[in-house]
């Protein structure tokens, strides 16, 4: 009896090492990372408009679309940083992008008073006026505009590393 079950086991660990080695993967290793059909700013800027003009959720779902505006942001965030931004919360969003202050200055505290802004509405109920929502998806616009505008580094910035800094000399 012990000897069929050793040999019944011995099979089955054959056949499961077989199929694992020869099944196809789910996503060859030598493809090249999907490239965006358009660039994150373009996706950002028709949804702030798409946004805009939903004037009935602005005004009578004003908690939905302080959602909708930090579903834009996240998804920007993603798109322009490569960073998981829909699945972090905003604490690690900020943690994320923080060592790239010398890239971003100011934009970190843009970025991060539309986070805290969408989380007091999210977590503390607090329940925003339209104008509220329109300023803040303004900010949000304004945000996107400057970065796309002054933006000439590629998408992925590494952080920097201490010793790395260039250093100015006055002439």
């Amino acid at each position: 009896g012990g000897g069929i079950a050793a040999l019944t086991l011995l099979i089955f660990a054959a056949a499961w090492m077989a199929w694992r080695r020869f099944k196809p993967s789910k996503q060859p290793a030598d493809l090249p990372p999907a490239v965006p059909s358009r660039p994150a700013w373009e996706v950002a800027l028709e949804e702030i408009n798409l946004l805009r003009r939903d004037e009935q959720l602005l005004e009578e779902d004003r908690v939905q679309s302080h959602h909708r505006i930090s579903e834009i942001l996240r998804t920007w965030l993603q798109g322009r940083f490569s960073i998981r931004a829909p699945e972090m919360t905003s604490e690690e969003i900020l943690a994320e992008i923080s060592p790239r202050r010398l890239v971003l200055g100011g934009w970190i505290e843009q970025i991060h008073m539309i986070l805290a802004d969408s989380d007091l509405v999210k977590f503390a109920k607090f329940a925003p006026s339209k104008e509220h929502s329109l300023v803040l998806l303004q900010e949000l616009e304004d945000l996107v505009r400057e970065v796309h505008r002054s933006d000439t580094s590629p998408p992925d910035i590494p952080s920097p590393i201490e010793g790395d800094e260039v250093i100015i000399h006055a002439s």
